[in-house]
């Protein structure tokens, strides 16, 4: 009688390895970090908003976005439930 022999048995712990792209951003260098804008009128008043180079894609202009891409290796523990032989 033949003996099948496998790799891998029922109950193995395996590692399954991947790299995925994640998108990362600058830190702004318009309003460091504080995503606002602060602004005195010559009459005195102050006024706050919102960091236009923070709040915007800059979808047409990719010199002013403050996004990347980066690879981010992850590995997930997996154990064989089941061992097929053909």
């Amino acid at each position: 009688m033949a003996v099948i022999e496998t790799k891998f048995g029922v109950g193995d712990v395996v590692w399954h390895a991947t790299i995925s792209t994640v998108t990362r951003q600058h830190p702004c260098p318009d309003c460091l970090g504080s995503r606002e804008w602060k602004a005195e009128s010559p009459a005195g008043g102050v006024f706050s908003f919102s960091c236009p180079r923070c709040s915007t894609s800059f979808r047409e202009n990719h010199a002013m976005s403050l996004s990347y891409s980066q690879w981010a290796a992850s590995a997930r523990r997996l154990t064989i439930g089941q061992v097929r032989a053909y």
